[in-house]
């Protein structure tokens, strides 16, 4: 994961009861935290994706591409997220 935060689950399970809006981003630590594409990174997405829509959370996510280039990489974030949110349904 890409902070020193609990990661999924346990970071989940702790917080479910105040998550209002869920940012979708993936990272990978290295020295420095650098974002990449989302399912290149180290951020369990399918799980959390997939724990969202059995725990009624949210209605939607929100995707950050905070890597370049950044159409490009919307695009396949947009891609990349709708085929998860499909498998979870």
């Amino acid at each position: 994961m890409g902070t020193d935060e609990p990661p999924y689950p346990d970071g989940y399970h702790a917080l479910k009861q105040w998550i209002a809006n869920v940012h979708v981003k993936d990272t990978i630590k290295g020295s420095l935290v650098e974002c990449v594409p989302v399912g290149e990174g180290k951020v369990d997405w399918q799980g959390q994706l997939r724990a969202l829509a059995r725990d009624k959370v949210v209605e939607h996510v929100t995707i950050e591409t905070h890597c370049l280039p950044l159409i490009e990489n919307s695009k396949k974030n947009l891609e990349v997220v709708r085929r998860m949110l499909a498998e979870v349904k």
